[in-house]
């Protein structure tokens, strides 16, 4: 919430979701698609940086079978 961070962070998270949009347009998608998946995507993203310190540890297996998961979720066919 601070006044000089605030910015920062609107213009970075407007990146992310541009790029993210730009991907799933490309991947094929519509453009109304592509930004609910961008926004889900960076969603599950933030959320998951946010919730890991409170979670136990994941080991390098259990990450990748994550990774996995969420890629085949995530990214269309």
């Amino acid at each position: 919430d601070h006044p000089v961070v605030q910015p920062v962070l609107h213009r970075v998270s407007q990146r992310r979701m541009d790029y993210l949009t730009a991907s799933f347009r490309q991947a094929g998608l519509p453009r109304l698609d592509a930004q609910n998946r961008a926004r889900l995507t960076y969603a599950a993203y933030v959320g998951f940086l946010q919730l890991r310190p409170h979670q136990p540890k994941m080991t390098h297996e259990e990450f990748e079978e994550y990774l996995e998961h969420v890629i085949n979720t995530l990214i269309p066919l």
